[in-house]
C-alpha cells in the first residue's frame, strides 16, 4: 500500500510508519465527525445478530462473542487513545494527532 500510495502522490518519503499515522488521524477524524452527529458508545453496540451468533463449526462452535463484545469495545477505545466511556478521543490523542481544531466541535 506504501509503495502504491508513493507511485501514485510522487512522495518518495512516505514510509510504513507515516502510513500509519495518516490511518490513525483518519480514524480519529471519522470518529470526530460521527460523533459530532450524535453517535455514541451504544451505536458501537449495535451490532447485527447475524455477528453475535455462535459459529456451527470450528474452534468457537457454539461460543458468541456477545457476552464479550462490550469489554471488546472497551479495549478498542483504550487503544485508539479515547475515552472508556464515550469513544471520544481524549485530548492528548487529538494533541499528538494534531487534530485540535476539529476535536473543538465535540465541546
Amino acid at each position: 500500500m506504501v509503495e502504491m500510495v508513493s507511485a501514485v502522490t510522487g512522495w518518495s518519503d512516505f514510509d510504513r510508519e507515516e502510513s500509519l499515522i495518516v490511518a490513525d488521524r483518519l480514524t480519529n477524524m471519522m470518529r470526530i465527525y460521527n460523533m459530532r452527529r450524535g453517535m455514541t458508545r451504544a451505536d458501537d453496540l449495535d451490532v447485527g445478530p447475524r455477528l453475535l451468533e455462535a459459529p456451527n463449526v470450528g474452534p468457537a462452535k457454539g461460543k458468541s462473542i456477545k457476552p464479550y463484545l462490550d469489554g471488546f469495545i472497551t479495549d478498542y477505545y483504550r487503544t485508539m487513545g479515547w475515552d472508556e466511556v464515550t469513544g471520544k478521543p481524549l485530548d492528548e490523542t487529538v494533541r499528538k494527532l494534531g487534530l485540535e481544531e476539529y476535536a473543538k466541535l465535540l465541546k
